[in-house]
This record gives structure tokens, C-alpha cells and sequence, in this order.
């Protein structure tokens, strides 16, 4: 067993600084959004915002989608690939098959108002709250890129955000935060072992897609980059390839923590700083999966992965265990706080964050 403390110091990382390091855009990669009148009334570079080819709404979100049982969706392997969330006890996996085309669900669950929103460009999955300055609102694709990842728009007012900065960049809600639910980026094997009980949207969405077929041909594999993105030379480096997965805890102004995969191998915890606060990141390399928790600042306990327990990942030494939504499921312990983790492919971490610490 590998026992991890909180007094444990975080040591033989890999500290990228990258502030201020913004390489020139290609122009060669294609125009703007058009708009020529300057950065004023955005809060990201202008210049920067591309226009990915099909048009405000040309990537249709899905709107309330249906869905099934575990048992029925007999279209998923267990390899698939998946987005999981749950809520209030209510489950749901998203599967990339469907998210490749669509990018947005909106969606209710556990009785909450939320937006699924996944770049297949930066592999990024993440989960918003439709309430967005108390008013509840859907969200859609825009169209446009930034840094090759998906700007979406709300539909109460229109204004434009981005997903991995994770707050409105253009139009009335400029500055807005969103309101983040946890979700964990899973095969669709593990993550019925996490929510036996879950739901899936299902194929029926109304649009004729070629569900199962990758739409960017060979974009996971090579090297390449359709867009252009900021820190290009700190993204090519021997230790990884560009379109790697990993995982990413981001924290304070621009700084984000990312962990690769194989530190979890047969299931493994890490202690890892985060500017103010430490967490525990739990993990396991094949069956695909990391969660981050705050580590309680009150309590001396300290916390070992459990293997071959799921939904169980946690115990403490004092016996109590946790499940991979943090919730004590056993013994006498409180309640861990999921993180707003994610993950996404190596290249948009230093795209994106002024500070990237790889363990």
C-alpha cells in the first residue's frame, strides 16, 4: 500500500514557467472572427479568436437528450471514452462518440440545470452550471477557437466563453466565472463500476451522424495542430507528445497542476500543492481515471488508495473509506471536496496557463 501524508513534500516535479511567453500566431493557419475594431470588448487576444469553419450553431448542442440504462446501451465497448457526473445520486456518462460532434449537451440532473462541454481539439471535458447570473440559460457552439479550444455562447445573452478559462471572454457577462460541477474522464467500463446505477445519453439525437467514426481523422495521433496556439515551443518537448492525456488541477491567477497517467500505475495517490492549498490526487492507469480532493486542513488523517474497490478508491488510517465522488462510504470520517479537475492533451495546458507544474 501506498501511503500518502499530508505532512508529505512535493518533490521531483517539473516546474514549466511560461508567463509572458507568447509565440507569434501563424497567420497561416487562417483569418480572425472578422472583427478588426481591437481587443476592447474581449478578454482574451482578438487577434487570437479564429473562426473554425462551421458557424455560430454549425455544431449543433444537444438540448435534453435522451438517454438509457447501463444494461441498454449496448452501443458503448468499454473502452469508449466517456464523461461522468453525478448529482445528488443521479449519474449520467457522456460518451465522446457523441460529444466529437456535438461538443454541448445541455442538460438537467440530480435536479440540477448543467451544460456538458467537451473540445475534441484539446480534449477537454467539463461540466457548468446553467444558472449563470441567476438566471438559467443553455449554452451552443460559436464557432470560433481559442487556442484550439471551443468558445461557447450563452443563449440569455449572448456572450462568448472559454472553456478551459472557464469564464465569459466577450459580451455582457465578460469576466462571468462558471459555476463547475465535478466530472471524471473515464472508459465506459469503469465508469459503470463507479455508478452502477448510471444513465446514458443514448444514439437518438436527432441528427444524422456518423456516431462512432472520429470526425478529425488522424488529429489524435500525429503531431499536428489544426489552429494555432500560444507557447508553441514550450509545448514541443521530447517528454511528450502533443496530443498526450493528462490530467489538470488549475489553481490561483494562471497556474495549473497536471499529472500524466503512468504515476497511477495499479491504482496510486498523490499529495500535490496548490498554491494555498494541498490535495490528494487518486488515480489508476488502466482503468483510466484521476480525481483530486482538497485535503482537509483541520485533520491529521492520512489517506491510501484502495485497489480493486471501485467505487471505493480512499481509506484513512483510521478505517473510514471514500468513494471516487468523495463521499465517506464506510467508517466514521467527513466528506472529501472534489476539485474541478479535468483533463486535456498535453499541448493545452502551457496554451492556456501562465504556470504548469507536471508532476
Amino acid at each position: 500500500m501506498n501511503w500518502i501524508f499530508k505532512s508529505w513534500t512535493v518533490g521531483a516535479s517539473l516546474l514549466v514557467v511560461l508567463a509572458g511567453c507568447n509565440d507569434e500566431v501563424n497567420p497561416i493557419f487562417g483569418g480572425s472572427n472578422g472583427n478588426d475594431d481591437g481587443d476592447q470588448d474581449w478578454a482574451i487576444p482578438q487577434r487570437e479568436v479564429f473562426d473554425g469553419g462551421p458557424g455560430k450553431d454549425g455544431i449543433p448542442s444537444l438540448e435534453m437528450p435522451s438517454f438509457v440504462s447501463a444494461a441498454e446501451a449496448t452501443f458503448l465497448d468499454d473502452e469508449e471514452l466517456v464523461v461522468g457526473i453525478q448529482i445528488q445520486g443521479e449519474a449520467r456518462a457522456y460518451p465522446h462518440m457523441l460529444l466529437d460532434w456535438h461538443e454541448i449537451a445541455n442538460d438537467v440532473l440530480g435536479g440540477s440545470p448543467l451544460s456538458i462541454n467537451y473540445c475534441p481539439l484539446t480534449g477537454t471535458g467539463m461540466a457548468w452550471s446553467r444558472m449563470v447570473d441567476g438566471n438559467e440559460t443553455t449554452f451552443g457552439v460559436s464557432g470560433l477557437l481559442y487556442n484550439s479550444n471551443l468558445i461557447p455562447y450563452d443563449r440569455s445573452t449572448d456572450s462568448h466563453w472559454s472553456q478551459i478559462l472557464r469564464s465569459g471572454v466577450e459580451g455582457d457577462l465578460n469576466g462571468a466565472t462558471a459555476e463547475l460541477y465535478q466530472v471524471i474522464e473515464t472508459t465506459w467500463g469503469t465508469w459503470k463500476e463507479m455508478a452502477p446505477h448510471t444513465t446514458v445519453i443514448n444514439l437518438s439525437t436527432g441528427f444524422p451522424r456518423p456516431y462512432g467514426t472520429y470526425p478529425y481523422g488522424n488529429y489524435r495521433d500525429t503531431e499536428d495542430l489544426i489552429f494555432p496556439v500560444n507557447n508553441q515551443s514550450a509545448i514541443k518537448t521530447d517528454a511528450f507528445h502533443p496530443k498526450d492525456r493528462m490530467y489538470g488541477v488549475p489553481y490561483g491567477a494562471g497556474s495549473v497542476r497536471v499529472l500524466t497517467f503512468d504515476l497511477f500505475v495499479g491504482g496510486q495517490t498523490r499529495l500535490v500543492n496548490l498554491g494555498s492549498t494541498d490535495a490528494i490526487v487518486a488515480g489508476h492507469e488502466t482503468e483510466d481515471f484521476m480525481v483530486a480532493f482538497a485535503l482537509p486542513s483541520d485533520t491529521d488523517r492520512t489517506y491510501q488508495y484502495v485497489a480493486d474497490a471501485l467505487p471505493v478508491v480512499l481509506q484513512d488510517d483510521r478505517g473510514a473509506q471514500y468513494d471516487v465522488f468523495g463521499k465517506v462510504v464506510s467508517g466514521s470520517g467527513t466528506n472529501l471536496t472534489p476539485l474541478p479537475g479535468f483533463v486535456g492533451y498535453w499541448f493545452s495546458w502551457p496554451a492556456f496557463f501562465g504556470q504548469v507544474v507536471i508532476e
